[in-house]
């Protein structure tokens, strides 16, 4: 039974992936595919102050508030993007209930291009949810919490890519810039 399973959700994916080859062939206005490759944002929560962040406080109010300024921009926009820096999480009820419409369909699954993928605390669950679907993970990362133990060969088994953001190539220029990362913590996670 269970294997069953198995090849009718591979064989979803390869006839979506085969109807999207066709569209593209086609150029097709309007897709009879489902997306094969997703990113969801599931968190914008972040361990890291980079000053060049779009979370920075400090680069919005020197930086983006003097521009908006100038755009001529309300304050009330002004004030509110400045705000924008708090944490949210996907509810888990969302993640799960896009699980269910898409990931049959999905190979990769993209997670967030916004925050730190590993400071979701529903992580290991979302995990959960990927493996049985069958669907590969592409993880962008500052990688200075990539997990340990099983959860990291669960997650090294479900890898489709690891994207990570290093936005310097020497220790003192890197933990300038990255405000509360250890450069050489960060390439041994790599490693």
């Amino acid at each position: 039974m269970k294997q069953d399973y198995l090849n009718n959700q591979i064989a979803s994916k390869i006839e979506n992936r085969q109807a999207s080859l066709k569209d593209a062939q086609d150029r097709n206005e309007v897709c009879t595919a489902m997306p094969s490759l997703i990113t969801v944002v599931d968190t914008t929560r972040c361990n890291l102050n980079c000053i060049m962040c779009q979370r920075n406080k400090e680069l919005l109010d020197n930086g983006l508030k003097s521009f908006l300024k100038r755009a001529m921009l309300t304050r009330r926009f002004i004030k509110f993007y400045s705000h924008r820096k708090q944490d949210t999480v996907m509810d888990f009820g969302l993640f799960k209930k896009l699980a269910q419409e898409i990931f049959p369909y999905l190979s990769v699954l993209g997670l967030t291009v916004a925050g730190e993928p590993f400071t979701n605390p529903n992580f290991s669950a979302q995990l959960d949810l990927i493996e049985s679907y069958k669907v590969k993970l592409l993880i962008f990362t500052n990688a200075t919490l990539i997990p340990g133990g099983v959860l990291l060969t669960r997650l090294v088994n479900n890898l489709s890519g690891l994207v990570v953001s290093i936005d310097a190539a020497t220790k003192g220029t890197y933990e300038q810039i990255i405000g509360g990362a250890n450069f050489q913590q960060v390439i041994n996670n790599i490693r």
